[in-house]
């Protein structure tokens, strides 16, 4: 009855380290310098996972696995399923994760099953992580927002969130989530992956997965992007190179930026490497939650294994709300915000293009989706996220339903500017080189020639300079362009006069 008063008023006090009180309460009480939360403070409101380390090791860097067993209660009633039992738990490993967030108080976590296992009805695998969304503006619902808007922008995949409250080696350690792990696997990013240290030439260039970085990394190169900006590319997947792919590696993201960076005859170059829907849709996502980090770090891509395979950007990972917009991120961030190659590449037609399109896909109706999800979200948390400012209350801030206003208000703010503010289109005719001669008309999707024009020769042109189309036509004749891809051309025509015309067309 002592300890549960004690417990009930005072949940830091450590039961384990008090010696024995004599009945006239004079003993001397021992305590430890680690404060003690006891389970108990679980709202059990959500699932509740329960991680004891083996002879309770503390979990102090992010390169030591520690041997480790798990299990999950879930409420009664749940959808949830719960895993293991505290009699037998599921083995695993664990560790330290994370850059700047590992130095928080609260700390993020690798988990690696000893076998796949799906854990609160998560597809099968080996990888997972606790992460603690509760430090400063990272709070748990921008990850949510973000996770939740890829799904909407179409991007493939992207990891599952699921809000645990976790007690580790016996002491209650506050709101987590469980998050899938970035991993090339077919329960989650479903491409090709290359084996590490392969050295054969016809492999190498297919199935990575890599990371624009912000910190140093071992298994990471870098290039000099420009003006002496260090561009870190980390490799996740192969994660350990061969001299070869390693090689193959810098070659290929120098090839890239020196495309980005091209002149202006040429800035459509970036499209041979990247593939540019997938990066609109990724930077949409960024700047409806007018993230700094967007192209600074955590900014993942991968390339599959295909026909004139290209890199794609994704999956999210780390999405934060940074405010309310007032311009793009690329021209409203930090000094340490470094927004890699999208400064030069948000000026491109081809990029316009594709921002217009996804924009168009999904504004409004799929946008508007996200302010009924987390308010579905975040009400379930109101206790866990209440006691979870208990135990942490010094990095802790807001409640859960100012969180909710403050993100839906800049989300509602954000989604307004970008559709008052979207990149225009040029168009037709949008650069005219030579004699114009008023040669050339646009209709549609057809070519017309002007009136006093007899046997003209029409050329159509890729942007690199390959030639896809060209016909010979007269006053009163037109060329059928409906078989174009989507993308920029240069149509040029020369007529029996030797009057020339160049312009360069968008096909939507």
């Amino acid at each position: 009855m002592i300890f549960a008063l004690l417990l009930l008023f005072f949940p830091s006090v450590n039961i384990n380290a008090m010696e024995d009180v004599s009945d006239n309460d004079t003993a001397e009480k021992e305590t430890d310098e680690t404060p003690y939360y006891p389970p108990t403070m679980a709202t059990g409101t959500i699932p509740v996972v329960y991680v004891n380390t083996v002879d309770a090791t503390p979990i102090v860097d992010k390169e030591n696995k520690i041997p480790a067993g798990l299990y999950v209660e879930v409420p009664e009633n749940s959808a949830y399923e719960p895993l293991g039992s505290e009699e037998s738990p599921i083995e695993l490993t664990i560790k330290g994760r994370g850059n700047s967030s590992w130095n928080w108080p609260k700390k993020p976590y690798k988990l690696k099953f000893e076998k796949k296992t799906s854990i609160l009805g998560l597809p099968k695998h080996k990888h997972f992580a606790l992460i603690a969304f509760n430090q400063g503006y990272t709070d748990w619902l921008n990850a949510m927002a973000g996770m939740e808007l890829g799904r909407i922008a179409g991007m493939p995949w992207n990891p599952a969130i699921i809000p645990v409250e976790l007690i580790l080696n016996g002491s209650y350690e506050g709101l987590y989530f469980l998050v899938e792990s970035i991993k090339i696997d077919s329960n989650r990013l479903d491409i090709f992956e290359q084996d590490e240290l392969c050295e054969d030439p016809e492999i190498i260039p297919y199935g990575w997965l890599v990371e624009i970085d912000n910190y140093d990394d071992e298994a990471q190169i870098s290039i000099t992007e420009t003006d002496n900006i260090k561009l870190r590319i980390t490799h996740h997947s192969p994660e350990v190179v061969s001299d070869m792919q390693r090689q193959w590696l810098i070659d290929e993201f120098t090839n890239i930026n020196a495309a980005v960076y091209s002149d202006e005859e040429n800035d459509e170059d970036w499209t041979k490497y990247i593939d540019a829907q997938s990066l609109a849709r990724y930077f949409i996502v960024r700047e409806v939650l007018h993230d700094y980090d967007a192209f600074n770090g955590s900014c993942y891509l991968h390339k599959d294994k295909q026909t004139d395979a290209k890199w794609h950007f994704g999956p999210i990972w780390d999405p934060t709300v940074c405010g309310y917009k007032e311009n793009w991120v690329i021209y409203d961030h930090p000094e340490w915000a470094q927004v890699h190659w999208m400064g030069k590449i948000f000026e491109t037609e081809s990029f316009k293009i594709k921002f217009n399109e996804v924009w168009d896909e999904i504004y409004p109706d799929k946008l508007n989706a996200i302010f009924p999800y987390l308010e579905s979200q975040a009400m379930p948390l109101l206790e866990a996220d209440a006691k979870n400012y208990e135990r942490w209350p010094d990095i802790s801030s807001k409640t859960t339903i100012d969180k909710l206003n403050y993100i839906s208000d800049c989300l509602k703010s954000n989604i307004k500017w970008i559709e008052e503010n979207k990149p225009v289109i040029s168009g037709v005719n949008n650069i005219t080189i030579g004699d114009s001669g008023n040669i050339i008309h646009i209709s549609g999707d057809r070519v017309n020639l002007s009136s006093n024009c007899n046997n003209c020769m029409i050329c159509v042109y890729e942007l690199t300079g390959c030639k896809v189309a060209e016909a010979t036509i007269g006053s009163g004749s037109s060329m059928d362009l409906g078989f174009l891809t989507s993308g920029i051309y240069i149509v040029t025509a020369k007529d029996n006069n030797s009057r020339f015309q160049s312009c360069k067309i968008i096909k939507p």
